[in-house]
């Protein structure tokens, strides 16, 4: 003797126990003489009432509400699926429980099972019938647990009871079975959902199980994660919320992220602007911000008349030395040849060598680490580079859904912020001016680089760099 299926036994207690409490009853009204001979030529016209098999439904669900086909009935009733369809039917649907999910012994099948047999002539019975493919409860929970025992899955967290008979936490198995399908299509579990799908009626009256579209627009399931390039108006963009539900959404979408791109790249122009200016800054003061006629030769001849500034003599000479004198922006080059024809070079002096005592540095051992001005330049630093790796990593993410459109609005949105902003790290120097000094008793030639001078207006000329010297 075959022994009865772990299935088998927890459905006969359920209906023992509904029918000892007392909470269902059998189909009603079965006197008509078409339950007992349904292929009789007479029942070709007969109809069971709609209340009837609505009732039948009630017992039926209340017993196990869990069922697949109490879930379809369910989005008929709430309008998520297609009502229109035959397979929304009350008589499809209690065949749907009845036979297609082997719940024949159940109260609430008596009149499915007495008018649709093999032989019957019942129009409700043969049209449309049970629908096809329809995946039983037991092994749907199976499928369910396979999957959330190896995945961690949006939908999983519904379904917390694991056992093939285990339904206490897990009142609605076809809608968490097609969520977790949609997400990923391809695992193993989800083959008897492609099945029921791949008819195209069913994916039409049932469309939340199938592409998680209700036919009322909402939308219960994540779409699926797509890993190659493709066109769609529906994917998840860095947060479970935001799916793009409608064309609206997903281009009001790629605006946001091309608006984000370009202020990605306007916060990189403004952090190189404020380094070379820091840069500036940090060469020291400059000479020809001062000058009253804004001429570098005017300071030059000021500085030749009042001794300042020494020029480089012919080598014999007692006075051929180099002398040092304040340059533009503090090293940035722009020393200036006075009138006299003497030449004056920068200063060959490292920055971090020129004074002492510098206060609010932080030393050990003897040796400056860091300055209180550093520090906090240090500080802006560190708000720009997380502010901006933040962005860039976000629109990383982003374009990683491989959602065609998105990536090429990021994209553009670079593109953009490069053709706006570009520029910013450009800074154009003086001229080079290359004199040669007087020969000496020595017939010796020295050649001094001399930059152009240019005042501190936050780009041209302000220490350009190429003020070195040398001797040919």
């Amino acid at each position: 003797m075959a022994r009865p299926s772990s299935g088998a036994l927890v459905l006969v207690l359920l209906c023992l126990v509904a029918a000892v409490k007392g909470e269902v009853m059998p189909s009603g009204n079965m006197t008509d003489p078409c339950y007992t001979d349904p292929a009789a030529d007479a029942c070709a016209g007969f109809e069971r009432s709609a209340a009837d098999w609505t009732s039948d439904l009630d017992t039926l669900c209340q017993e196990m509400p869990f069922m697949i086909g109490c879930s379809m009935w369910t989005q008929c009733q709430a309008g998520q699926a297609n009502v229109d369809s035959p397979f929304c039917s009350p008589a499809s649907l209690v065949g749907d429980i009845c036979v297609a999910d082997a719940m024949s012994k159940m109260y609430g099948c008596e009149a499915h099972n007495a008018l649709c047999t093999n032989t019957t002539k019942v129009q409700q019975c043969l049209q449309p019938g049970v629908a096809p493919n329809v995946p039983t409860t037991f092994q749907t929970k199976a499928d369910i647990d396979g999957v959330c025992t190896s995945h961690s899955m949006d939908g999983c967290q519904n379904c917390t009871s694991v056992g093939r008979t285990n339904f206490k936490a897990c009142p609605e198995l076809f809608n968490i079975y097609s969520k977790l399908c949609i997400s990923m299509p391809d695992m193993s579990q989800c083959q008897n959902w492609q099945v029921f799908c791949s008819n195209q009626t069913l994916a039409a009256a049932f469309p939340m199980f199938c592409s998680g579209d209700a036919a009322d627009g909402s939308s219960s399931a994540l779409p699926p994660m797509k890993m190659w390039m493709h066109q769609s108006t529906r994917d998840i963009f860095l947060f479970k919320e935001w799916v793009p539900n409608s064309t609206g959404q997903y281009i009001g979408l790629c605006i946001s992220m091309c608006v984000l791109a370009v202020f990605t790249q306007f916060l990189k122009a403004v952090r190189l602007r404020v380094e070379m200016r820091w840069s500036a800054e940090a060469r020291g003061p400059s000479l020809c911000c001062g000058l009253e006629n804004g001429s570098p030769s005017a300071a030059s001849s000021d500085s030749a008349a009042s001794g300042s500034a020494g020029g480089i003599k012919p080598s014999g000479s007692k006075d051929s030395e180099l002398a040092e004198v304040p340059t533009c922006c503090g090293g940035g080059g722009a020393a200036v040849a006075p009138d006299d024809g003497t030449l004056v070079p920068t200063s060959r002096r490292a920055p971090w060598r020129r004074g002492s005592g510098q206060q609010g540095a932080l030393a050990c051992c003897g040796v400056q680490l860091i300055t209180r001005a550093q520090a906090r330049r240090n500080f802006w630093r560190a708000v720009f580079t997380f502010v901006v790796m933040l962005l860039d990593y976000s629109l990383m993410l982003v374009v990683m859904t491989f959602n065609v459109g998105v990536i090429l609005a990021v994209c553009g949105g670079f593109a953009i912020g490069a053709l706006l902003f570009g520029h910013a790290g450009e800074r154009p120097s003086g001229p080079i001016v290359r004199q040669v000094a007087p020969v000496g008793a020595s017939s010796e030639l020295e050649t001094v680089f001399v930059e152009g001078a240019a005042c501190c207006s936050g780009g041209s000329g302000c220490g350009g760099g190429g003020h070195s010297g040398g001797q040919l």
